[in-house]
């Protein structure tokens, strides 16, 4: 039988202060000199900026896991679960107005006072969250929301998301064909133009999906090798950002050593190779 309350993990061994025993021998010494004082504090900052940087890129290689994972969780797992839902119990109608009550729809039409509402979400499945509202869409909706990840922008009351706004290639040719008939105006589109539509991150600068951020990986590897530089990565997938940025920066420094040494390459780059 499995143990609810698993042993939780060893404690990290404490780091090691650079310069420990230096530091040791000077710990009875009743002054210390101004270069002594100068280049403790430089060694202990410079340890403090390897730890805070090697916490950085850990991060920033969980991210998009993390990503994937609260994704897959809240916006595109299937709502059905094995269990039957939980029967609900029935909502306190609020009292009378002008004789009426306000209950729930019926037949599709709300009546009373709740005629001004939002008709009420779905009965929730076993994990908790209801079905996305959308039609023909089986995932789970998003925390205090009615619709799942793909579906969110057409939650009116949302304020956390926006529409990707790069420009598909079909809805450039037709806007290229309604501007020339004078008819971009009347395409309902801003410039006549159709964009891509998944949603995306308010606060991201430029308004860019996965499949279109100039920024992703994927896109950064491709415009490499157009600009001649072809990372020898030997794996299919895309490689951990740390990973990358190392790579390209050596590329630049094996190419500025080979405008210096007038195309002679190395014997170090080479074995790099």
């Amino acid at each position: 039988m499995d143990d609810p309350h698993p042993p939780l993990p060893p404690p990290r061994p404490p780091v090691e202060v650079a310069g420990a025993a230096r530091d040791a021998e000077l710990s009875l010494s009743a002054a210390l000199s101004r270069e002594e004082v100068l280049c403790r504090r430089r060694r202990r900052l410079v340890q403090l900026c390897s730890l805070y940087r090697a916490q950085y890129w850990v991060l920033a290689d969980e991210l998009p896991a993390r990503h994937g994972e609260y994704w897959w969780e809240h916006g595109a797992s299937p709502a059905l679960d094995d269990e039957p839902p939980h029967a609900l119990p029935p909502p306190l109608l609020p009292p009378k107005e002008n004789g009426v009550n306000a209950g729930p729809p019926e037949n599709g039409v709300v009546v009373g006072p709740l005629e001004n509402c939002a008709v009420a979400p779905p009965v929730s499945a076993a994990g908790g969250r209801a079905g996305c509202a959308a039609s023909n869409c089986e995932a789970k909706a998003m925390p205090l929301s009615l619709y799942c990840f793909n579906h969110i922008l057409l939650d009116p009351k949302q304020q956390l998301y926006q529409p990707c706004a790069f420009p598909t290639k079909k809805s450039l040719a037709a806007a290229a064909n309604k501007t020339r008939k004078g008819s971009a105006a009347a395409s309902g589109l801003p410039n006549g133009e159709a964009t891509c539509g998944k949603p995306v991150l308010r606060g991201s600068a430029p308004l860019r999906c996965a499949d279109h951020d100039p920024k992703s990986e994927k896109l950064i590897i491709e415009a490499l090798r157009n600009a001649g530089i072809d990372l020898p990565l030997t794996t299919k997938s895309v490689p951990k950002l740390s990973l990358l940025i190392s790579e390209t920066v050596r590329e630049i420094q094996m190419k500025r050593k080979l405008s210096v040494n007038g195309g002679k390459t190395a014997t170090s780059d080479l074995l790099l190779k």
